[in-house]
């Protein structure tokens, strides 16, 4: 877009009260998405763009700039022409409110929108006043808008602001419980909140990711831990079998123990004796005789039945040399 510049320069807004009754101060206009995009309408109609507003700047209480017309545009060159002649002299802006005070009628803090070459003197009623949903409001709404809310069901102006004000405070309070440092205020703009809160979410995401890798790690060391107090379960309680102080049937009601309390399970196989054996009726005469390694498939049968069930799977040569022994008794005997 070729654009062609004025010789003039505007003052967009001052701080003396408009026909609205009100005064919009000067410092408490932003202007960060107006300077990106500077648009200048003619009369606050999106429909009519005739170019862009340069060298945007505050002096002392008033904020002016100095058009550049679209040269593709005839209401545009129309509009320069009258300009240049000095028979089009107003200028206004168009603004999204953010903070009023309904005590001094002053708009303390709002966004800048556009601002746009009109008829009308300046600041007598050279003002426009968007929703925050984009739509000019007319003249019965503004103050309705400014004082109680707006017109199409929104929040009202100073009620959001207190509404922040209290989030700010629950948000600041709940941060510190968590130990969470988080820099706000009463007067924090909704920028610097939202960021904040960005801030927020994202340490609350890697204090999740930490509770999760460190839960991962004691669910391992745990299962580690088991593992190696199961081996030594198992270690104790082979000792004790060999030592005759368990029987093999024992042995899975001992570890079920010692999984639970392993200390208590160590403790009780402390206090254990070994078992007793007792030798058959008339075979008390030698020592000999009546020591286990000596004993038939009965002898174990009757004094030490688990361990004779064990000898079938750990000593099986063993087990069916007794039992042939056994059953070849017992047909001799048949025999006689």
């Amino acid at each position: 877009m070729a654009l062609k510049k004025s010789s003039k320069r505007f003052v967009l807004s001052d701080e003396t009260r408009n026909l609205y009754g009100f005064i919009t101060k000067t410092a408490g206009i932003d202007r960060n998405a107006f300077n990106d995009n500077p648009v200048m309408l003619y009369n606050h109609d999106y429909n009519k763009l005739i170019g862009t507003w340069t060298d945007c700047r505050i002096e002392g209480s008033k904020l002016t700039a100095s058009p550049a017309f679209d040269e593709q545009d005839a209401l545009a060159m129309q509009t320069y022409s009258k300009v240049e002649q000095g028979i089009l002299k107003g200028a206004s802006i168009g603004i999204s409110p953010k903070t009023f005070d309904d005590k001094t009628n002053e708009m303390t803090a709002c966004v800048l929108l556009e601002a746009s070459l009109t008829p009308v003197p300046n600041n007598r009623n050279a003002l426009a006043l968007y929703n925050t949903k984009g739509d000019k409001l007319n003249a019965s709404q503004i103050k309705q808008y400014l004082l109680s809310g707006q017109p199409d069901g929104g929040t009202p102006i100073n009620q959001t602001k207190s509404m922040n004000q209290k989030m700010i405070v629950a948000l600041t309070a709940l941060c510190a419980r968590v130990g969470l440092a988080i820099n706000l205020t009463a007067d924090t703009g909704e920028d610097e909140f939202e960021q904040a809160i960005n801030n927020v979410s994202l340490s609350v995401g890697e204090l999740l990711t930490a509770k999760a890798n460190l839960t991962a790690r004691l669910d391992s060391m745990e299962a580690e831990q088991a593992k190696q107090a199961e081996a030594e379960i198992d270690q104790i309680l082979a000792e004790a079998v060999n030592q005759k102080a368990l029987t093999a049937a024992d042995v899975s009601a001992w570890k079920a123990f010692g999984m639970v309390n392993l200390t208590a399970m160590k403790t009780s196989l402390a206090n254990l004796k070994p078992l007793q054996v007792n030798t058959l009726p008339g075979n008390q005469s030698q020592q000999g005789a009546n020591h286990i390694s000596n004993w038939g498939y009965d002898e174990y049968a009757l004094n030490a039945p688990a361990e004779l069930e064990q000898m079938q799977i750990t000593n099986p040569q063993k087990f069916q040399t007794l039992l042939q022994a056994k059953q070849q008794k017992a047909r001799k005997e048949h025999l006689m």
